[in-house]
């Protein structure tokens, strides 16, 4: 299966389900509680990853903050990597799946792990 395939295949799921998509050449953008996600296609056939990007924007002087809540959510979290980038957090959830097509039947709990994960990390923020 292309990229352009897997596209076509996650953009269905998506309409399918209730969140409209937005194509592009190599990912598909949906909505989801307000929050904005992605869907890559790789040139990796069994590999899926899906981000909820740039949801904690942040200041250089809280960077060392930031960092020690990620690095602690993730402790707590299944599947989910928070991933802090130069002024901003983002979470994202990477899985190997053959078929490719199986990514349907976990959709919604890699969802619910890419929100656990963003709760996890707020939640050690927080507590700093």
């Amino acid at each position: 299966m292309s990229n352009a395939e897997r596209v076509v295949m996650y953009a269905q799921y998506l309409t399918e389900n209730g969140f409209p998509p937005e194509v592009y050449q190599d990912e598909v953008r949906f909505k989801f509680e307000g929050g904005l996600y992605q869907i890559f296609a790789f040139d990796d056939q069994d590999y899926f990853r899906i981000v909820y990007p740039n949801f904690h924007p942040f200041r250089a002087s809280e960077r060392e903050k930031v960092e020690i809540a990620a690095i602690n959510a993730i402790g707590s979290t299944k599947a989910a990597k928070v991933v802090v980038y130069e002024d901003n957090v983002s979470v994202a959830v990477e899985l190997f799946f053959s078929p490719h097509a199986g990514f349907r039947d976990v959709f919604r709990r890699i969802i619910g792990a890419l929100q656990y994960a963003v709760q996890a990390f707020e939640k050690e923020l927080a507590a700093q």
